[in-house]
């Protein structure tokens, strides 16, 4: 018996020794860094796209997913906006630092100063940091992206509808942006555009929505035909994908489909260009570039909305409709192109995973996310790794490996859905304790609890264990 432990102990430290060597040889042949750009949509499905079924063709984004890796179970830490933004970059689940739902444009709070951020890391390495999209993680002074990381920041500082434009009710065309009228009199404040920590337009008119999505694609590409000797990381959160929805007119109509169809087809092409530039600046085999969204779609909104595709649920739930999202990451120089992993990801793995890449050890608090780099490079020997979803202040799920329990709560689902830009109506639905095997179940239908009850216990006693840790070093949201 001993013999035989320490052959499995002796196997074990060999696995994990050549594991370490390929994890940190990975620039070894390669003196520069890697060019970083993280795409980062909004409440876009997983079902939005050309590989997860999509109606109309997204070319492009098909073709960079297939010259690298795609993820077929990447996760989000939350359902909705903020807190998604804010795990992604930083690594940590948001509700350790009291993101409980979504920022509002009358807010004061944003996300703590000392939450290092995926942007700060990377200029500690020499990067060059940018922003063009929308931020959402707090937008008065010491909140902003230049407070948090980013050398340049353009764009919006909190969601497309947060804005004292609403729907004519009379308006029938949903491609008309004059169907959106100014109410001076709305609770809600006027849309701002940023540059750096300063507006530069107080109040967003339907007019620069329409060109958003190129204007940022343009700002990327700027970057990249004038990149100096230093790396760069480009966060680019397109906005457009999120209602109200705008196009620009020369890209109306051209998806063959719906207005949202559209919105996906200029992001697509968007990525066309931006490979393009890639390409033609002699840097696209070193560039990384990591597509995602931020949650699933709003349902709600009907022709306005994504797909979840074959999930269950969408935003403002934890079902796998509501975090599970398309995604993939590119890399020439070192992903093999064509790589599928059906292993859960999660959004906190990228700063970890960055780090590993680049021999930085993050700094401030420890992280949840995980590197998944032995996992980009083939590795299957790692154990199951838990993912824990948090929304409006309370854990509703664990994920771990392939099972997925839910706690008893209420949750959201469309009950009229909206069309032409209208908004629907939603419903609560109470749920119990619910246990479903995700791989075999990917609808979350059959639930296991009671056939299943000795996963049910440990997965029961590992959710409460650390829901009860975190909410014991819960930091405060940053008061600004």
């Amino acid at each position: 018996m001993l013999k035989l432990e320490g052959l499995n102990l002796s196997r074990s430290l060999l696995i994990f020794s050549l594991a370490f060597l390929q994890i940190h040889t990975v620039l070894a042949d390669n003196s520069s860094p890697p060019n970083i750009i993280l795409v980062f949509l909004d409440d876009a499905g997983y079902g939005d796209f050309g590989l997860t079924g999509a109606s109309t063709p997204t070319p492009h984004i098909d073709k960079l997913a297939k010259s690298g890796v795609q993820f077929t179970d990447f996760q989000v830490a939350s359902p909705v906006c903020s807190n998604s933004r804010a795990a992604l970059l930083t690594g940590r689940y948001p509700y350790r630092y009291s993101f409980k739902d979504v920022m509002r444009d009358t807010d004061s709070t944003g996300l703590p100063q000392k939450e290092q951020t995926i942007a700060e890391m990377l200029q500690s390495r020499g990067y060059k940091t940018h922003l063009f999209g929308k931020w959402h993680l707090g937008h008065v002074e010491g909140a902003l992206p230049t407070n948090h990381g980013f050398d340049e920041y353009y764009g919006i500082p909190y969601s497309n509808d947060m804005w004292k434009y609403r729907r004519d009710e009379k308006a029938l065309d949903p491609t008309d942006e004059q169907a959106y009228k100014y109410v001076a009199n709305s609770k809600l404040v006027p849309l701002p555009i940023y540059q750096g920590n300063k507006i530069i337009k107080a109040s967003t008119t339907p007019s620069d929505q329409k060109v958003f999505t190129k204007t940022f694609t343009d700002r990327t590409i700027d970057v990249i035909n004038n990149q100096s000797d230093s790396p760069f990381f480009i966060y680019l959160p397109y906005s457009s994908t999120h209602i109200p929805l705008f196009v620009s007119d020369d890209m109306k109509g051209k998806s063959g489909g719906n207005l949202y169809r559209d919105v996906i087809n200029e992001i697509d092409h968007s990525m066309g260009r931006i490979s393009a530039a890639l390409k033609a600046n002699n840097i696209e085999e070193n560039t990384i570039i990591i597509f995602t969204s931020d949650n699933g779609p709003w349902l709600k909104f009907g022709d306005h909305a994504g797909s979840s595709g074959k999930f269950r649920g969408g935003k403002s739930n934890s079902f796998e409709g509501g975090v599970r999202v398309f995604s993939f990451m590119s890399w020439p120089n070192k992903l093999k192109a064509g790589t599928v992993i059906d292993e859960p990801i999660m959004t906190i793995d990228l700063l970890p995973t960055f780090a590993d890449i680049l021999n930085i050890e993050p700094q401030g608090e420890p992280l949840d996310g995980r590197s998944i780099l032995p996992i980009l490079e083939g590795d299957k020997t790692a154990s199951p790794f838990p993912y824990y979803y948090y929304y409006g202040g309370k854990l509703e799920s664990l994920r771990y490996g392939k099972w997925k329990l839910h706690f008893p709560r209420e949750y959201r689902q469309a009950d009229r859905i909206g069309s032409a830009g209208f908004v629907g109506t939603e419903k609560r639905i109470p749920i119990g304790w619910s246990l479903y095997d995700i791989k075999n179940d990917a609808k979350e239908s059959v639930n296991l609890v009671k056939s299943q009850p000795a996963v049910f216990d440990k997965l029961q006693t590992m959710a409460k264990a650390f829901d009860q840790q975190l909410q014991s070093n819960m930091q405060p949201i940053g008061q600004y």
